[in-house]
């Protein structure tokens, strides 16, 4: 039964054995005349939190299951990843997989690129891990641009969120700007990651569809003696 899998029990051992977290499936199949076709990431987006705050490093991934010989369904959400501008190979694809340098979609040709910086100047992409400040902020940048070029959606939302160790979820509302997101943001002792989600509502005014990035992971200095 979704949900279970021994509650996301956390084994270090096993930490980088997984990278991807099916975070919804794409069904489409025929229902008498009609084809039906849904998506349910926003639904399982919990069971993701759920697993972050145990400790694992997960990307979100949606999968596909499609009776449609032509696969036309498949284009509407799909799971995509980061890659440097210019050409590259499927070794390169590869190597984005295992890094979590991934997003999941349901707002077609949508893609995103999670940022983090530190005091430092340093920056950490999605899938990375950032080195939280013993004291000050991380400033998180999310940008949200078409694939093809054309003029992003209107979002009904662009959320950053915060899990926490203890279970517990946080949400910061960036400041917006010509599909970029930013915020600066304060890591606490129980903070595990930060990722950004994002939804708009499709022209047909059904459901909400939904954006969501792998995570920057926060590491915290070692105690001193």
């Amino acid at each position: 039964m979704p949900g279970h899998f021994n509650d996301f029990a956390f084994d270090p051992q096993l930490v980088d054995c997984f990278v991807l977290f099916e975070i919804a499936t794409l069904a489409s199949h025929k229902l008498g005349s009609q084809r039906v076709v849904w998506c349910d990431m926003l639904d399982n987006e919990p069971l993701y939190r759920r697993a972050l705050a145990a400790g694992w490093r997960l990307g979100p991934a949606i999968g596909v299951d499609n009776d449609d010989e032509r696969l036309t369904a498949a284009a509407s959400s799909y799971t995509g990843v980061w890659l440097p501008p210019g050409p590259f190979t499927l070794a390169d694809v590869t190597t984005a997989l295992r890094q979590r340098r991934v997003f999941a979609t349901e707002i077609p040709r949508l893609a995103v690129i999670l940022q983090a910086t530190d005091d430092s100047g340093k920056v950490t992409p999605m899938g990375g891990e950032a080195q939280a400040p013993p004291e000050g902020k991380l400033r998180l940048q999310a940008d949200l641009v078409m694939e093809d070029g054309s003029a992003a959606p209107t979002f009904l939302y662009v959320r950053f969120v915060e899990v926490r160790s203890s279970g517990e979820s946080a949400v910061t509302d960036p400041q917006e700007e010509e599909g970029r997101a930013a915020a600066e943001v304060t890591p606490g002792a129980h903070t595990r990651c930060y990722y950004v989600r994002a939804a708009c509502a499709p022209a047909d005014h059904g459901p909400e569809r939904g954006l969501i990035s792998a995570p920057i992971w926060v590491k915290r200095p070692a105690p001193g003696p």
